[in-house]
């Protein structure tokens, strides 16, 4: 199927690996949106990023689910913490409903940059090195005001974490009738 593109960037070849593609469905890419709004504010905010990742025919890292940060989370200018039990009970339900996994995070910097934070790249090489949760690249997308229409259209940066690298990944939409499990 034909991929539109939401911003620019493609997958990358570092050495004999190549980058993961990432793809969103519309309605996830609609429910980070919505939810980063609240940013207006000048707090963060964010939620997890549930989905797929697939090797073949080419590696790809599919966005289904994008829950918010849940009734108990944490919420400042220069910090966000979500709920882990709401975004774990997500969790569990989109592995029920379409075997989607946690491939991720998606946060908002309401005064930017729209790059990860030494803050944030110290909690992601935490989990990466977490051998039980066995990530072994960690999508992160940072949600930041656009500077023509602020939080009522959004910029989105992915990036790609590992424990060796950050890179920017592109963001492409994910039509409704693709298959997410491939």
């Amino acid at each position: 199927m034909i991929r539109r593109k939401l911003f620019p960037g493609s997958p990358t070849t570092a050495g004999r690996r190549t980058t993961p593609a990432v793809t969103v469905t519309d309605t996830a890419f609609t429910a980070i949106t919505r939810c980063a709004a609240s940013s207006a504010d000048g707090r963060e905010t964010g939620g997890i990023l549930l989905g797929h990742h697939r090797a073949h025919p080419q590696p790809v890292l599919d966005v289904v689910h994008a829950p918010g940060p849940g009734p108990q989370a944490v919420r400042r200018a220069d910090f966000f913490r979500r709920d882990v039990r709401y975004a774990q009970a997500m969790a569990d339900l989109a592995y029920r409903t379409d075997a989607s996994i946690w491939i991720g995070d998606w946060h908002s910097h309401p005064g930017g940059p729209s790059r990860p934070s030494a803050t944030d790249l110290t909690s992601y090489r935490a989990l990466l090195t977490d051998a039980e949760l066995g990530f072994e690249v960690f999508l992160t997308v940072i949600v930041t005001p656009d500077a023509a229409t602020g939080w009522n259209h959004p910029r989105l940066t992915a990036w790609l974490i590992t424990t060796r690298s950050v890179r920017l990944a592109a963001l492409h939409a994910r039509l409704p009738k693709e298959d997410a499990t491939g």
